[in-house]
């Protein structure tokens, strides 16, 4: 990835998802900033609440930026920190929120930096100063550069909004932030100081009466528009006291737990999800009563089903500072747990499939070789049984010949020999085709199959044919007795490549008999070859004697016949030493 290619890093996905060097971030949809900021409101006010929502975008940003630097680390991609914090301010805005239009360096020395954005939550926000998302480019900034900036918001439309930076964090914001800190005695009193110089400033011209007037519907239209985001949220949203019962729902909780809203409310987590899930949850919820805000992602069972949660949780407190209760809102995160753990065992299951073909490529016995195999891949699938089956040379039967159990499952191995072909036609007819036999329950298949599979127990079977030189030799398979199971796609693809293996060993060992054939072939012509050129000696060797007695000198020159005789002894020799060599 060239520095010419490189715009910038996409770490989203449609639901608002970002994924970064592996770690899963849910980003925070607009619902849920306008309800953050209401909480803070009611707390310490409305300059309070921005500048709190300030420093919670600060770290945002600075998680994005890290996020970001690993990718990039990863990836071997170097950046001077100007590209890398112009990758990070596009990453951050973009992930689930608008986009960076422009980022202009007015002052690089001083680092004036004007940024252009646009289809932020706070564009849809009224009265929103942008608080959050200004705080995500300045931690962004501060993780990046290592120093300080403050992002000041300079313009808002409908579309865009524009941020300058300055050197310094102004006077009122940093006042802001130590009135969201000031005891309940401190607030009061700037509470009261504040609401003298109001009511100075404004008496000549307002009426106290309207004015009041005026915040109250104003405070009932806010609420009633917290009430509507909260009501319409997808994730779901609760309270509790300090109790840790349950004192407000939101639909979507109701929907999830499929009971109306009187049905949970005054319930502890224990009674909903169990007590082992409900006492992790009470550790969290207890840290959140100390006032910690807590991101978990935790997994528990509701109903039948097992689902995986993202949760935040937030400190919520009375008039007086104290906390009171806390608020929550959990997303429901199950879909996208299941795709990873998918991931993650389709990367264990190529491990497990390398190390099974390095088996069959070191010099083992074939029957170590499947063993190991089976006990491999069973263990890791966490099936009751897995085995190879063989068929006749004449293909009219099938007999077990290796087979792995787990613990308290017992074996087949001695009830599975010589089984006639023709008393499973339907299967013999899928496998032939190269076909694979999966089923989560064995009562799909045909009656012939049922009788010999139901004895055995099996609920539900994945079988897959092995082919030996372009014929069905035989298949390899996976037994399930304690449940019915559905088989994915992953575990068949890698059955498959078992079966291959497997196959290519039993070619490769089928060669090598050929091969001994036919050496053993050759051995018996080269000793008949020995046996002859023998005689002929002796034939030359009774003429010669022929030729002495009748005083004449020898026809045949035998000088050689010493030498010949060592060869053919050390010949002899030799192939005693194979002979030897194939009983071992």
């Amino acid at each position: 990835m060239g520095r010419k290619q490189l715009k910038y890093i996409e770490l989203d996905d449609e639901e608002g998802r970002l994924y970064a060097a592996g770690e899963p971030h849910l980003l925070f949809p607009i619902s849920t900033v306008e309800f953050m900021r209401g909480i803070f409101r009611k707390i310490a006010g409305d300059a309070a609440a921005e500048a709190l929502m300030y420093r919670i975008g600060e770290e945002i940003g600075r998680g994005y930026a890290k996020r970001v630097k690993r990718i990039l680390e990863a990836s071997k991609v170097e950046l001077d920190k100007d590209a890398l914090l112009v990758q990070a301010y596009c990453t951050a805005m973009q992930s689930g929120w608008g986009g960076i239009k422009k980022i202009k360096w007015a002052n690089r020395e001083k680092n004036k930096i004007e940024i252009q954005g646009r289809n932020f939550p706070c564009l849809e926000l009224e009265g929103c100063s942008c608080a959050l998302e200004r705080g995500i480019l300045a931690g962004a900034y501060r993780e990046i550069v290592g120093g300080s900036i403050y992002f000041a918001l300079t313009s808002k439309t409908g579309a865009e909004v524009v941020f300058n930076s300055l050197e310094e964090t102004p006077p009122d914001v940093l006042k802001a932030e130590e009135l969201a800190l000031l005891s309940k005695s401190e607030l009061e009193e700037v509470i009261r100081e504040k609401t003298y110089e109001l009511e100075k400033a404004r008496i000549a011209t307002l009426n106290i009466v309207e004015d009041i007037a005026k915040a109250k519907k104003e405070l009932q239209e806010s609420e009633e528009k917290l009430r509507a985001i909260v009501e319409s949220a997808k994730d779901s949203i609760f309270v509790k006291d300090r109790k840790l019962r349950y004192v407000m729902v939101n639909p979507a909780m109701e929907r999830l737990f499929e009971l109306p809203a009187e049905k949970l409310l005054g319930k502890s987590d224990a009674e909903l999800f169990g007590k082992e899930a409900g006492h992790h949850i009470e550790e969290v919820d207890s840290r959140v009563l100390q006032g910690e805000t807590v991101e978990d992602v935790h997994s528990e069972t509701v109903g039948d089903e097992k689902k995986t949660f993202h949760t935040v949780k937030v400190p919520l407190r009375d008039a007086s500072g104290k906390i009171s209760g806390l608020c929550g809102i959990a997303r429901d995160i199950t879909e996208q747990k299941k795709a990873e753990e998918r991931e993650r065992r389709i990367a264990e299951l190529d491990k497990i499939y390398g190390e099974i073909t390095d088996i069959f490529l070191k010099e083992w016995r074939i029957e170590t070789g499947a063993k190991l195999m089976l006990e491999k891949i069973g263990k890791f699938m966490g099936v009751c049984r897995s085995y190879i089956i063989h068929y006749s040379e004449d293909g009219k039967h099938m007999s077990n010949v290796y087979e792995w159990c787990a613990e308290g499952i017992p074996s087949q191995i001695d009830n599975l020999q010589q089984i006639p072909v023709e008393a499973v036609p339907y299967w013999n007819k899928e496998l032939s085709q190269n076909h694979v036999i999966q089923t989560s329950d064995i009562k799909t298949l045909p009656q012939a199959e049922r009788d010999i599979l139901e004895p055995q127990g099996i609920k539900s079977i994945l079988a897959v044919p092995i082919f030996v030189n372009k014929k069905l030799f035989g298949f390899v398979g996976f037994d399930e007795v304690r449940y019915h199971r559905e088989w994915h796609h992953e575990e068949i693809a890698t059955l498959r490549g078992i079966a291959d293996a497997y196959a290519s060993v039993m070619e490769r060992i089928r060669a090598e008999e050929e091969l001994q054939k036919y050496n053993a072939k050759l051995e018996r012509f080269n000793r008949l070859a020995v046996n002859r050129e023998l005689k002929m000696i002796e034939l030359k060797r009774e003429v010669n004697r022929l030729y002495e007695r009748l005083g004449e000198k020898p026809r045949y020159d035998l000088s050689f016949v010493d030498d010949k005789k060592l060869q053919m002894k050390n010949y002899e020799i030799e192939e005693e030493k194979n002979e030897n060599e194939k009983e071992l």
